[in-house]
């Protein structure tokens, strides 16, 4: 166990190195933040002067030395665009984007679990239809087309919910619906418990507890289910860490929720090198997180993967 941890981590930690590197070269290779930061009229000598006092002046592997040796010790630097320390924003915009990740996981394991569930026990029959109906149109409509549409008809027309921030908890309500049903969200849970289902339903050990007399919602829940959420479990550990890192840009962008999605959109646009990097190593740290927690939960479900 203990072995198979340490190895998951070493490797996560190689990925988080080579994936530092290469966004500090790409995002260097957009071209040069102070042609932003001064006014068209400035002087080759105040661009400069500013590339001096922005360390940019320095050798690739200088500047990416000084970034890792701050990073280790939680200082990203600061934003060249606001003028605040990057790890203050992180600070402010993380939990933002965490809560709306965390909420829409849990609508989507809250509804996706029993109706996958029903439609592999029910297979043919309504509810069967209608889940796979309804994961079909999650994954077609685009998340930015229907958080607009739910701005339009609740916020604006009905009045019933903010359109935009985060202010109480009615203004999680339109956002999380938006990243529930759209994308392969609410439709993958539902999909993937269907097929995990029905792939074990007819395995021996699911025949012999049913031979046992034990109820229906024993065998289901508490046998079949167990070895059904491992397809599960790999889906939701990608695609969480999308969630985090991509997949809510739109939607963040839509409601005017101060997560981390505008803030890496403001941050390529103005070429704001710190926080851009800062961002993409913390959506890569959350990619290694999943894949190990992916891991432990193997090691629940199916104690031989750590001897694999």
């Amino acid at each position: 166990m203990i072995a198979f941890i340490g190895r998951r981590l070493l490797q996560g930690l190689i990925v988080l190195i080579g994936a530092s590197m290469l966004i500090f070269g790409l995002v260097r290779a957009t071209g040069n933040p102070a042609a932003l930061l001064l006014p068209p009229y400035a002087t080759q000598e105040q661009v400069a002067a500013l590339m001096h006092q922005l360390g940019l002046d320095q050798p690739l592997y200088t500047q990416y030395w000084i970034f890792l040796q701050r990073a280790v010790h939680g200082n990203f630097g600061t934003s060249l665009q606001l003028q605040t320390p990057v790890l203050q924003l992180l600070e402010q915009r993380l939990p933002n984007s965490l809560k709306l990740a965390g909420l829409s996981l849990l609508f989507a394991l809250l509804i996706g679990l029993p109706l996958g569930i029903t439609a592999a026990t029910r297979q043919g029959g309504f509810v069967d239809r209608a889940s796979t109906g309804l994961a079909t149109i999650g994954q077609s409509i685009p998340s930015f087309w229907l958080a607009i549409v739910l701005v339009a008809i609740f916020a604006g027309k009905l009045r019933l919910l903010p359109a935009a921030e985060a202010n109480g908890v009615s203004s999680y309500v339109l956002p999380v619906a938006a990243l529930t049903i759209t994308g392969f969200l609410l439709s993958g849970t539902i999909r993937f418990v269907r097929s995990g289902m029905l792939e074990v339903l007819n395995l021996d050990y699911v025949k012999v507890a049913r031979a046992k007399g034990l109820p229906e919602r024993v065998v289901i829940w508490r046998h079949a289910l167990r070895n059904a959420l491992i397809p599960l479990v790999t889906f939701l550990g990608f695609y969480v860490t999308l969630l985090v890192g991509g997949v809510s840009l739109a939607v963040e962008l839509v409601f005017a929720w101060p997560g981390l999605g505008p803030l890496l959109y403001d941050a390529v646009l103005a070429r704001d090198f710190p926080v851009v990097q800062a961002v993409v190593i913390i959506y890569v740290a959350a990619f290694v997180v999943m894949s190990i927690i992916v891991d432990l939960l193997y090691l629940v479900l199916d104690p031989t993967v750590a001897y694999r």
